[in-house]
């Protein structure tokens, strides 16, 4: 069908989220994707790209510092 590719990456998302140890964040660049994906960031401007990766991988290291 038409619609096969965005269900088989709603669907292997899905299983990537929630039964594995594999963290998604998505980023969109003027797009919408918190539709496919849990943890999801709409940004406006690709210049904004480094500054959101970079805050949210310093995000990540830290949440993993406290668990350990």
């Amino acid at each position: 069908s038409g619609d096969f590719l965005e269900k088989h990456l709603k669907k292997m998302v899905k299983f990537i989220e929630t039964k594995s140890d594999v963290e998604i964040l998505a980023i969109g660049i003027g797009h919408e994707v918190s539709r496919y994906y849990d943890k999801a960031i709409k940004i406006t401007d690709v210049h904004e790209l480094v500054e959101v990766m970079v805050s949210e991988l310093s995000g990540l290291f830290e949440n993993k510092k406290k668990l350990h």
